[in-house]
């Protein structure tokens, strides 16, 4: 994991509770103050928004992730609940500030009496105006409080959606045989019951090397609709309400569809032209898709009737990794085992930490130790050694 770091605690991983708590805090309290020095800028005093926003946006961006993070990787349930609680605070405190039409009348003025020195800092002004039209800053009163009270609702359910997958601890068990295919070098490194089968949780590190490698469809089936139904009950409910606000809130915009809504900042712009590339698409890869697949049933009946498996006649979703990964090897000599063997975590590592270093002008330092699973490392210009 590489975690930047500004100062004191905050580049390592064992921030307490209590830090989370109070670096949450402090971290709200310093850009609401900095958003009201924007607000409260008289017109002879324009120029400094653009030097203000820039402050604000690295100051919040940089910070926050330090108290968010740790509710995806810490080992200590306590500490993952308070990060948890700090993302939710965070977010909906992100709302609020990005709902504040007195700092979005005042970019505007920016906009409209002075020009940005850079193109970067001119990309900046046109991204804030866009994102506050997109959050209704633009409309009456009414509307604005709509928007930002979907919003609000939005950032909760999304949180909460995230944390039930994170805290679902579903695993299955299987033999030996179960997961014929699957190097004997990973099945060490999984954990065994009683019963001396193995467990194989629903984390990508475990789950995917499972549905590549393993020969056994009724061991990949179950793993993948297992995968598929994590929180069913629970975020099926969340879904549904996203669904419904995020409807309301591109009506309120003036947008057709929450898709009108989504693609209207993206380089797509329109439905049509997304239909029109997938069209394409589709009709470029019907004959290459239908040879590959002609290749994967024949590798299925062959594997079922070597493993005294009903053959379906069909390439199930839980076929596509397998197959594709037989197929590399058989037909292109592309061996996904033996390639790690020339990419050692630790050379792959240095590699890509030299290249962004040469790239943005920074250096990399290993920083203390906070979990066995990760390497921190502290981000610093190679100018000034100025943590960022």
């Amino acid at each position: 994991a590489v975690v930047s770091t500004q100062s004191g605690h905050y580049g390592r991983g064992n921030l307490s509770c209590e830090d989370i708590k109070n670096g949450t805090d402090n971290l709200m309290s310093n850009i609401k103050a900095r958003y009201d020095k924007i607000a409260a800028l008289q017109p002879n005093e324009l120029e400094k928004c653009l030097d203000f926003l820039k402050e604000t946006h690295r100051e919040f961006d940089t910070m926050s992730g330090f108290y968010e993070f740790p509710s995806q990787v810490s080992p200590d349930d306590k500490i993952r609940d308070a990060s948890v609680e700090a993302e939710k605070s965070l977010s909906k405190f992100t709302v609020e500030m990005n709902s504040r039409k007195d700092v979005f009348d005042v970019v505007c003025s920016y906009n409209d009496t002075i020009t940005p020195p850079t193109a970067e800092s001119k990309r900046l002004i046109a991204r804030v105006i866009r994102d506050g039209k997109r959050a209704g800053l633009h409309l009456d009163k009414e509307k604005r409080d709509g928007v930002k009270d979907i919003n609000t609702r939005i950032s909760e359910l999304q949180i909460q959606f995230q944390k039930n997958m994170n805290d679902d601890k579903t695993c299955l068990f299987f033999s030996h045989d179960e997961l014929n295919g699957v190097p004997q070098e990973f099945l060490k490194g999984l954990d065994q019951n009683e019963e001396g089968k193995y467990k194989v949780t629903m984390q990508y590190p475990l789950l995917y090397p499972v549905l590549k490698q393993c020969s056994i469809e009724a061991t990949r089936r179950k793993l993948l609709i297992t995968r598929y139904s994590m929180c069913k009950d629970s975020n099926t409910e969340i879904l549904e309400e996203l669904v419904k606000l995020r409807h309301k809130k591109a009506a309120l915009l003036g947008y057709d569809t929450h898709a009108d809504f989504v693609l209207d900042a993206r380089m797509a712009r329109t439905k049509s032209n997304v239909k029109a590339f997938l069209e394409d698409m589709v009709a470029k890869m019907k004959s290459p898709l239908k040879k590959e697949f002609e290749g994967f049933l024949k590798l299925k009946e062959e594997e079922c009737e070597k493993n005294k498996e009903e053959y379906s006649g069909v390439v199930e979703p839980w076929d596509i990794y397998h197959f594709m990964q037989i197929t590399e090897k058989q037909q292109y000599s592309v061996d996904n085992e033996l390639l790690k063997e020339y990419f050692p975590m630790k050379r792959v590592t240095e590699g890509l930490l030299r290249i962004y270093q040469d790239i943005f002008n920074l250096r990399y330092f290993v920083n203390e130790l906070w979990h066995f699973l990760f390497d921190p490392y502290c981000i610093t210009h190679a100018s000034n050694c100025y943590c960022v």
